[in-house]
């Protein structure tokens, strides 16, 4: 018999094994082994301002748990909380294994907007997302980092980062994005791929996206 342990953040464990080894008690004569896989099983954080059954409950403490999102030191995660553009970037990466994360902090990229500079905490995040291709700047030549962001941008930011495919639309995906609206064919693929299932019939495109909302789109995206 083989046993092969591996230990993975979420998601598809075949993209995600961040430890792996194996234990064989088989002799070496032996054609044919019988495989059983064990997944460590992540400790979930709790937080003291998300009720039981609160519609991201299980994504914030298990994303928290695997360190890719935090809370304040007074034990809340204030959920309703509006998350910035560079907010969203940086939570997006780290859902990525910690070596690749790591490369990312590690490297420099030229960030040519007025309102960043080379030491910006973000720097290498912000440099790595529009290269490629997660997020655009502004026609004057800003970022904007700290812009509180809509959930239209942030689901259209989340869709580019998991690389997930648009199509032409024929069904618009909720009753408040018109066929012009231009996010549409992201919003369209990010409903389709399952992340967007907390909204009903509506999802006002251009309120502000919460912690919490973010924490489950984040759980939710396939990387």
């Amino acid at each position: 018999i083989v046993m092969d342990f591996a230990y993975y953040q979420r998601g598809d464990a075949t993209k995600r094994v961040e430890h792996y080894f194996s234990l064989s008690n088989a002799e070496p004569e032996l054609k044919k082994t019988a495989t059983v896989e064990t997944f460590v099983q992540v400790k979930r954080k709790q937080f003291a301002d998300v009720a039981a059954d609160h519609f991201a409950k299980d994504a914030i403490e298990n994303l928290a748990g695997l360190g890719v999102i935090s809370g304040y030191a007074d034990g809340t995660f204030k959920p309703n909380k509006p998350v910035s553009r560079v907010e969203m970037l940086v939570l997006l990466i780290r859902t990525l294994p910690s070596g690749e994360v790591e490369k990312i902090r590690a490297r420099s990229f030229a960030v040519a907007f007025n309102d960043l500079t080379l030491n910006h905490w973000a720097a290498s995040f912000i440099g790595w997302s529009l290269e490629k291709g997660v997020v655009t700047g502004f026609p004057n030549k800003t970022f904007r980092p700290n812009l509180p962001i809509s959930r239209a941008a942030g689901i259209t930011i989340a869709t580019r980062f998991a690389d997930i495919k648009t199509a032409r639309v024929l069904e618009l995906p909720f009753e408040d994005v018109p066929a012009r609206h231009w996010a549409i064919t992201y919003i369209t693929a990010a409903k389709e791929a399952g992340l967007l299932e907390y909204y009903g019939k509506k999802l006002e495109p251009d309120k502000v996206l919460t912690r919490a909302e973010t924490a489950l789109m984040l759980y939710r995206t396939k990387t």
